[in-house]
């Protein structure tokens, strides 16, 4: 444990008290501590049997010892051997209560293992002008009165001589580390990120009420658009809606663009009799399949373009099966897959939901024509709010820094800096490994590329993550496995866990990429790059490597 600054602490302002001399000694420790030294207010601490005890004021010379100082208010006096304050008799001296705090302290350091001081015991009453000292021994030598607060940095030092004695030695820093530990600086409560990932996801169970009344008036719109930003619970409601179409007696034909999105709707969907769910372009390929249609040739220029079209005409000719057509990220879907959808839901339910906010191709609009109703989604349940912010910051080409550092100190994202590019999947590596040693599974956490498959030097095709097992986002192990993808393919899905990477290998405008990929941590991300690419994407300043030791 580091050693704490020489100050008076709290540094701002006392501890919480009802006692106007504690706050009176407090403002002069504030102007008048000595240089070097070090003090507490109110260092409360417990023995081992249960007993609370508390000190006033801890002091800590560093070359002669520790004082501590027990601190009365109003007036004092003694008569026949008696204490009084404010004429009321004192249940007991000025010294008993310190004197038994500093036997607890003292073991509590002995407990922790670290030296014990020179200690003594002082007494300040604050509120009474001390002149000559009172002749009871214990206290003679060892006072401070209400004349001593304008003048604590003259006062202490002598103080010092007086009550540690010919013993003095220097404190061992440890000691101070130790004594300021006990006092209790800083608390920030930490789940581990196994912990967290389960308090999250209980966060995000219930449906809202905006929920509901959307999935209500779905039977009212026979066509209706939904717009919602990441997390708002669209492929949620997607899902959720074909389940109650399909409890209706009817069937639900539910599609996505990409072919990982719609293989884990496959999956999450097949115990609901009556609801279908696939990538629009595997339902084309089916289509022709089942049809007994000739395949355009793979791999030609336009092969999707002519699957989707072929697919087309013979809905066209032989209708559709479903009794309504429900689409998540319908901001992906090309011209050709709105002529397929188009035809698929004549005469039939057609709801579908989108982000703009996520449209990495700007050519794809969604067709109006085809929708009578809108609706909004405004309240995200996916990502955290630092993280949303860092996302929204980048997306809208602001600076990220400020949302950059509140994240990191959420714990909700860390910034990986790398030496060079081909330390980049030795360092993805690394952080599996962490991640995996604060609780999370493996089915928690996505390796996402912002660059693409075949690249070369991508993470993707490292053998660095070989040890680890991922799978792509098609993979049938997807629920079971780590995965590595491109955050095209992994669009729709999410993760507790989100490490991003291969921004060195970007070329131009990153924002769309960063903003897809950020969205998909249900708890926190990691961005693994070098320095400079880290620098370039998310604003000058912005790498910083968290140690090994750092909590998240």
């Amino acid at each position: 444990m580091p050693s704490p600054i020489p100050t008076l602490y709290p540094r701002e302002q006392h501890r919480p008290t009802e006692s106007h001399a504690e706050r009176s000694v407090y403002e002069a420790l504030h102007s008048g501590l000595p240089s070097g030294w070090y003090a507490w207010h109110s260092l409360r601490i417990r023995d081992g049997a249960g007993a609370e005890g508390e000190g006033d004021f801890v002091l800590v010379d560093p070359g002669s010892g520790m004082i501590v100082v027990e601190v009365k208010g109003g007036a004092i006096e003694a008569r026949d051997g008696r204490w009084f304050q404010n004429g009321q008799p004192m249940r007991e001296s000025p010294r008993d209560q310190a004197h038994r705090y500093v036997a607890k302290l003292r073991k509590r350091l002995v407990d922790s293992g670290v030296p014990v001081p020179v200690y003594g015991v002082a007494t300040w009453f604050a509120d009474t002008l001390v002149g000559e000292e009172p002749d009871q021994d214990d206290l003679n030598g060892s006072l401070l009165g209400q004349n001593h607060l304008a003048w604590c940095s003259e006062a202490l030092p002598p103080l010092a001589e007086r009550v540690l004695g010919p013993n003095r030695q220097a404190v061992e820093a440890k000691t101070i580390s130790a004594i300021h530990g006990l006092w209790g600086e800083t608390w920030r409560p930490r789940l581990s990120l196994g912990q967290r990932v389960r308090t999250d996801d209980t966060d995000r169970l219930q449906l809202d009420l905006t929920q509901e009344e959307l999935l209500e008036s779905l039977e009212r719109n026979q066509r209706l658009l939904v717009t919602g930003g990441p997390g708002t619970g669209k492929t949620l409601l997607a899902c959720e809606a074909a389940r109650r179409w399909a409890r209706q007696g009817k069937r639900a034909l539910l599609l996505c663009f990409t072919d990982g999105l719609g293989q884990w709707l496959g999956t999450h969907t097949a115990d609901d009799d009556g609801v279908d769910a696939r990538s629009i372009s595997q339902l084309a390929v089916e289509l022709l399949a089942a049809r007994g249609k000739e395949m355009p040739e793979p791999g030609k220029p336009g092969f999707w373009e002519d699957v989707n079209m072929y697919a087309t005409e013979l809905v066209q000719v032989a209708g559709g099966r479903w009794d309504a057509v429900i689409i998540d990220e319908a901001q992906d879907f090309t011209e050709e897959n709105w002529m397929l959808v188009e035809a698929l839901a004549v005469g039939r339910r057609l709801w579908a939901f989108q982000d703009p906010e996520q449209a990495f191709w700007q050519d794809r609009p969604v067709p109006q024509h085809l929708f009578a109703s809108y609706f909004d989604l405004t309240r995200s349940y996916r990502s955290p709010p630092e993280l949303m912010r860092v996302a929204q910051a980048i997306r809208a080409g602001e600076p990220a820094l400020e949302a950059i550092g509140a994240a990191e100190e959420a714990g909700r994202l860390a910034l990986v800096t790398c030496p060079s590019a081909s330390s980049v999947a030795d360092k993805v590596a690394n952080e599996i490994g962490k991640l995996r040693s604060d609780g999370l599974q493996q089915q928690e956490i996505a390796v996402i590329s912002l660059r693409g498959l075949g690249v070369e030097g991508s993470v993707l095709s490292s053998k660095a993550l070989e040890q680890h097992a991922p799978v792509r986002v098609d993979d049938e192990a997807l629920e079971e496995c780590i995965v590595a993808d491109t955050f095209l393919r992994f669009k729709g899905l999410e993760r507790p866990a989100i490490i991003i990477t291969d921004l060195h290998l970007l070329e131009g405008d990153a924002k769309v990429r960063l903003f897809i990929a950020l969205t998909r941590a249900l708890t926190t991300a990691r961005v693994v790059a070098p320095a400079a690419s880290i620098g370039k994407y998310l604003g000058p300043g912005a790498p910083r490597e968290k140690a090994d030791g750092d909590g998240f």
